[in-house]
């Protein structure tokens, strides 16, 4: 997932020269950092694994004459971000939300599973059985109507925050450049 205004930065720099890179990248560690900390502010709160994955990968790569910026986080945070269509119902935004394909559930297909625990999460076993209902219930709910797109993190990533902070990140180094 893309996040816009990074040209901008990417544009400083290039108008700056070698020598300031490392305070390019260093303003771009910055703005990862922020961003990171919004979408930890803003994930689905069940058990506190998600927000606890969320990171910035380092070291921030430089391809094609840009920077790219990689933020990671938990599989099932794409899955709630975009939704999934169930093989009833439901619709999944993955293609519209930048992850290049859109995720379902297909008939004759495999429910998800139950006791499949992510890195560090808890399986759905562990949820479900934490709010009193039956694990195998939860997954064919999941498997039948799907679940419904949150845009927890594509609305973080679009928001007006992240695009100020690095409309001012941009605007700091050129101001302390100018000179």
């Amino acid at each position: 997932m893309g996040v816009k205004g990074l040209d901008q930065l990417d544009l400083i720099e290039a108008t700056l020269g070698r020598e300031l890179q490392e305070a390019a990248k260093d303003s771009i560690r910055l703005v990862g950092n922020k961003i990171v900390e919004l979408l930890q502010e803003n994930a689905p709160d069940n058990s506190g694994y998600l927000q606890q994955s969320i990171g910035l990968q380092l070291p921030i790569r430089y391809e094609d004459g840009s920077y790219v910026l990689v933020i990671e986080w938990e599989e099932y945070g794409t899955y709630q971000d975009a939704g999934v269509a169930g093989v009833k119902s439901g619709r999944s935004r993955g293609i519209e939300y930048g992850y290049g394909k859109d995720f379902s559930y297909k008939v004759g297909g495999k429910m998800p599973p139950t006791n499949v625990s992510t890195i560090g999460g808890q399986s759905l076993a562990q949820y479900a059985t934490s709010k009193g209902i039956s694990p195998f219930a939860v997954a064919r709910s999941i498997f039948n109507k799907g679940l419904k797109a949150t845009g927890w993190a594509t609305n973080t990533i679009e928001s007006a925050a992240v695009q100020s902070l690095i409309d001012e990140i941009a605007t700091l180094i050129v101001k302390q450049y100018e000179k």
